[in-house]
């Protein structure tokens, strides 16, 4: 966690979009280490964490991977907002968020995902990172850890 941290730090976003909360754990951790990004995290059940506590942090419950629902075009209207962001894919199907809401980025944006090489396969996103460069995968290849950033060219 201390790398993601370190890596949002130094991105130093307008805005997180957090694509499953769960606890809301993660969502804590950028909030401490993005004190002026506004969070937006999406999940279908309320986290287990005291979110609501933070000012800046926005808890939408909703499926995220359907088209027609708030929860995506919140996500989509997010995407497309002209502050600097990231959204990180953390939820149970992170190859279709990638896949879904990575098109909707712009350029010098972020998108992140958790389980890289175990949940999520290279081959099964290139076409999403068509467009994207690696950012600092090197330090999480060393670390061994499992998440990934790339940046919107």
């Amino acid at each position: 966690m201390r790398l993601i941290e370190q890596v949002a730090k130094e991105f130093n976003p307008g805005r997180i979009i957090e694509l499953g909360t769960l606890q809301g754990g993660l969502t804590i951790l950028l909030a401490n280490a993005c004190p002026e990004a506004r969070i937006e995290t999406f999940d279908l059940n309320a986290p287990r964490a005291r979110i609501d506590e933070i000012p800046r942090v926005c808890f939408t419950a909703g499926d995220i991977l359907d088209r027609t629902s708030g929860a995506y075009w919140g996500i989509v209207t997010l995407a497309h907002s002209g502050l600097q962001k990231i959204l990180y894919c953390d939820n149970g199907h992170k190859e279709e968020e990638m896949a879904m809401y990575a098109p909707h980025l712009q350029p010098g944006d972020l998108l992140g995902c958790h389980d890289y090489g175990t949940e999520v396969h290279p081959e099964n996103i290139k076409e999403a990172l068509k467009g994207f460069e690696p950012y600092h995968h090197d330090l999480f290849e060393r670390a061994g850890v499992t998440t990934r950033f790339w940046r919107r060219l």
